[in-house]
């Protein structure tokens, strides 16, 4: 989301340098993301409100265009959020102050969401949908596998090689099994989160 660099030069009343939360609120403000109040505050203890939420996310996943073409914040923000899956599995008013599981809930939803690319600038601006790229894929480096666990140390459903004790088999791919229980899961169809380092490289 590119908030390592950013403005140094205090932009809230509120958060100050000293502010444990000063980098990042500088870092989402220089992106676009959070606005402050007019009075020039940020308000970093105050609730989050959904309508809020979803405005972040929705410019974070990169769908800031489509909102404002559809009436700007918080009504194309919040369509756009529903639109793209943001506010699955929630039925909440948009002024509603976020409890800190639904606040987790639309976090969760949005890993999955394919990113928005500009690919176009000036007067060919143009956007497109990514095909792989998520937040999970791009900025916490892990994706998403799915498939059969066909081995573990002792257990092989395939009886054709041998794999170390901290390995297993998910499909025709070999991953170390890291501080998991998944080498006890030996036949289940699963979903699961992966860091790129874990994989090992194709079963021959």
């Amino acid at each position: 989301m590119g908030l390592s660099a950013y403005t140094e030069q205090q932009k809230f009343l509120d958060v100050q340098p000293g502010h444990w939360a000063f980098a990042a609120v500088q870092g989402v403000s220089d992106q676009g993301y959070l606005v402050g109040d007019a009075d020039g505050n940020f308000r970093p203890d105050a609730p989050i409100l959904m309508q809020e939420a979803a405005k972040v996310l929705v410019a974070v996943l990169g769908y800031g265009y489509p909102a404002a073409e559809d009436g700007g914040y918080p009504a194309g923000y919040l369509s756009t959020a529903r639109k793209i899956g943001v506010l699955a599995g929630m039925d909440l008013d948009a002024e509603k102050q976020l409890s800190r599981g639904e606040t987790a809930r639309m976090f969760y939803n949005s890993l999955h969401i394919k990113l928005m690319r500009q690919t176009g600038f000036g007067e060919a601006a143009a956007y497109e949908i990514s095909s792989n790229s998520t937040l999970l894929s791009d900025y916490l480096k892990v994706t998403d596998v799915r498939g059969t666990i066909r081995a573990n140390h002792w257990v092989n459903l395939d009886g054709e090689y041998e794999i170390a004790e901290d390995q297993v088999v998910i499909g025709d791919k070999l991953y170390y099994a890291g501080n998991t229980d998944i080498a006890g899961k030996v036949g289940y169809l699963s979903l699961i989160h992966i860091s790129e380092p874990t994989r090992l490289g194709m079963i021959s």
